[in-house]
């Protein structure tokens, strides 16, 4: 016979301690620190297909995806370093 799930939802959105005390660990975050692979396919003006290939082919951002359940989340804080050091690599003057 199967049970309900009465647990509650913790302050970081995970029902499973495991899952929740392995995301802790990985740094302080918090749900609105997170964005799906929707939302960064339109802060990027892709399509989420694309960023999904990116994942698969181990290129960025695609690769910078954390995997939480059956679903990738991206940290702000992992793609803002990640732009900023793209834009570290060019050249004085080119836009």
């Amino acid at each position: 016979m199967y049970r309900m799930c009465t647990a509650k939802i913790s302050p970081t959105g995970f029902r499973d301690p495991f899952r929740q005390s392995i995301a802790l660990r990985k740094g302080s975050f918090s749900m609105e620190d997170l964005l799906t692979v929707e939302q960064l396919a339109e802060l990027l003006s892709t399509t989420p297909s694309a960023i999904h290939s990116q994942r698969h082919r181990g290129q960025a951002p695609g690769r910078l995806g954390v995997k939480l359940g059956k679903r990738y989340f991206y940290r702000r804080q992992d793609l803002d370093a990640f732009f900023a050091s793209e834009l570290a690599k060019q050249p004085a003057g080119a836009a």
